[in-house]
């Protein structure tokens, strides 16, 4: 038993003096790269893509996805406002940009119309998550169309 116990720790010792060297690459395909976000990442045209389901209904696949059922687009301007396009109807209003720990960031808008707030989040800087989930509704998903650096047309 002591022999056993001896062996052990052994190979705790050397388990744990491993190499220094570290990766900014992924080592698997489920790993995210641990990058940087910065605020202005986000500045530019985001246009809705997919809507996922975290479905519980059998027969459904996990996750759902459908194509985008409706138009919208939501554009950040470098001055913390944004407008938000959703089949014809316009709203208005600011955002803030929070990181987390990096690259998970969170976009927080204000409507200027209904004084409500809405969160956006992200796990890397390819899509912004609108996340309905808490209520048993979808995630609907942005993805970047273009960069822009302007401020709100007026």
């Amino acid at each position: 038993m002591k022999r056993l116990i001896s062996l052990l720790l052994v190979f705790i010792v050397f388990a744990q003096t491993g190499c220094d060297k570290t990766d900014d690459e992924p080592t698997s395909p489920f790993q995210r790269k641990t990058t940087s976000i910065k605020a202005t990442d986000v500045v530019g045209e985001w246009k809705y893509v997919k809507r996922v389901w975290l479905s519980q209904i059998a027969g459904k696949p996990e996750p759902y996805v459908t194509p985008a059922e409706f138009e919208e687009v939501i554009t950040f301007y470098t001055d913390n406002t944004y407008t938000r396009s959703t089949s014809g109807t316009v709203t208005t209003g600011t955002y803030r940009v929070h990181e987390l720990t990096a690259p998970e960031w969170v976009v927080i808008l204000e409507n200027n119309q209904t004084s409500r707030s809405t969160s956006l989040s992200t796990g890397d800087s390819n899509f912004l998550i609108e996340d309905h989930t808490p209520s048993d509704g979808p995630m609907y998903y942005f993805q970047k169309v273009t960069s822009s650096t302007g401020t709100t047309p007026r």
